[in-house]
């Protein structure tokens, strides 16, 4: 008899110690752009997979049982032997189709092994008795990243469908350990407000993590999600500020960070970006290509010794400007305009950020593999200079995100170096990018020079 190939793919992912979810997601969450991935991506495919039969899942509980292993959520994106990329949807856990007893069983698997992953809900079939239980009966393993997005139920009914109120979710936040909860960004007044919740319902014996980030579209989201994603762009650096004065204090809540502005990221990195970039030695004849959220911290503060630094953009065609949602067709194409250009000292190096091609280490969302860019230009010298995964990943604090807006990166850039040095100190000198070098008995330190 032919293996059912479900128990297979159960057998695989139990030995691994992992629980795949659904997909695509069920809830529908008017934002999310996993479902239009396709139409931007054509070699990409969502998986279709289907909530396991009660044969199906006993099967799948005994392998964890015989493996004695964990069951961490997991939302794989692999390429396949075609050339397709298959994208799992990062699906909600309490929309996997489970009844109590069988997420029971899950978080069960995870007590057994000591682990505690932290499982995602936008609240839909999320209820106060389900959290009571599981976390009263599971107070180590059970963990949660409660996506509230907000408590106004008004804003909520458009983004999530046939969302009811957020009653159970004010009565979930009083109870979870070691909460990571998610907030967008509409505007400063509704960012404050839902803080202020939080910090009212929070658990004071086990504070929450706060995560806030605005509303990223695509210019197939509906005119409604991008005036969401516009409103909240447009006053961001307000909101950190606010919260940087100290006019608030929110003291239930262990932390609150961010996800934007992306250019901040680069600002909080940049010296280990320029350590990354030192052993190439660039000069005129070196392009630099980047996303567009690294663009200007790349340009004004990374790269100032005569090399040359463009962006790329993807072709979502809306507000993303990460690298990860890059292709190597958004490479042929701006790399394409920019090697068209006249120019006096040819480039001979590009160079590119290697987290493009995340897919199985090999290839973009697209399917497409940085031996393709090479093979387009093969005059020039494709380097992909490598980012680690958990810079792309973070998050910035409060400080991290105001110290990006207090500085002024086209002053810093044109900072005239003359004028600067006749202020150092006979021990002291001027680098070509701009951090003022000190020798003492110490040793040698530098200190970087920011308007």
């Amino acid at each position: 008899m032919e293996p059912d190939f479900e128990d297979l793919r159960s057998d695989a992912f139990a030995a691994s110690g992992y629980y795949p979810n659904r997909s695509p997601c069920p809830v529908g969450c008017k934002f999310c752009y996993e479902r239009s991935l396709p139409e931007f991506y054509p070699k990409l495919k969502v998986a279709r997979v289907r909530p396991r039969t009660p044969e199906q899942f006993d099967f799948y509980t005994s392998k964890l049982d015989e493996y004695r292993a964990s069951a961490i959520p997991i939302s794989p994106v692999v390429l396949e032997p075609t050339g397709m990329v298959t994208y799992t949807s990062n699906s909600d856990f309490f929309a996997q189709g489970l009844t109590l007893d069988q997420l029971d069983r899950i978080v069960e698997a995870n007590t057994k092994t000591g682990t505690s992953p932290y499982v995602s809900t936008m609240g839909k079939g999320f209820d106060f008795a389900t959290a009571k239980f599981l976390q009263e009966k599971h107070p180590d393993a059970f963990r949660v990243r409660l996506s509230l997005l907000t408590y106004n139920d008004e804003i909520k009914r458009t983004l999530i469908p046939k969302w009811e109120d957020s009653s159970d979710m004010r009565k979930i936040t009083s109870i979870l350990r070691d909460a990571n909860i998610y907030l967008l960004h509409f505007n400063v007044e509704q960012t404050l407000a839902d803080l202020r919740v939080v910090d009212e319902l929070a658990n004071p014996d086990s504070k929450p993590r706060v995560g806030v980030a605005v509303v990223h579209h695509t210019r197939k989201h509906s005119p409604q999600v991008q005036k969401y994603g516009n409103d909240g762009l447009a006053d961001f650096e307000a909101l950190i500020r606010h919260l940087m004065s100290g006019a608030e204090a929110f003291e239930n809540i262990n932390e609150i960070t961010f996800q934007h502005p992306a250019e901040g990221f680069t600002f909080r990195f940049r010296n280990f970006l320029r350590e990354t970039l030192a052993p190439y030695h660039l000069g005129e004849s070196d392009l630099v290509l980047c996303s567009k959220g690294a663009f200007t911290v790349m340009r004004d503060l990374v790269v100032r010794n005569g090399a040359t630094v463009r962006p790329v953009s993807d072709g979502l065609g809306g507000s993303t400007t990460f690298t990860t949602t890059l292709c190597t067709d958004d490479f042929v194409r701006d790399l394409g305009e920019i090697l068209a250009e006249p120019r006096d000292v040819p480039f001979r190096r590009v160079l590119v950020p290697a987290p493009v091609w995340w897919v199985s280490n090999q290839t973009c969302l697209n399917g497409g593999t940085i031996d393709d860019l090479r093979n387009t230009f093969p005059t020039v010298e494709i380097v992909p200079v490598d980012v680690p995964l958990d810079i792309l990943e973070s998050r910035l604090t409060v400080r991290e995100a105001y110290d990006y807006y207090n500085v002024d990166l086209a002053k810093t850039r044109d900072l005239p170096h003359d004028v600067v040095a006749q202020c150092l100190a006979p021990n002291e000198s001027l680098t070509e990018t701009g951090f003022v070098r000190r020798l003492s008995d110490d040793g040698v330190s530098y200190d970087e020079l920011l308007v």
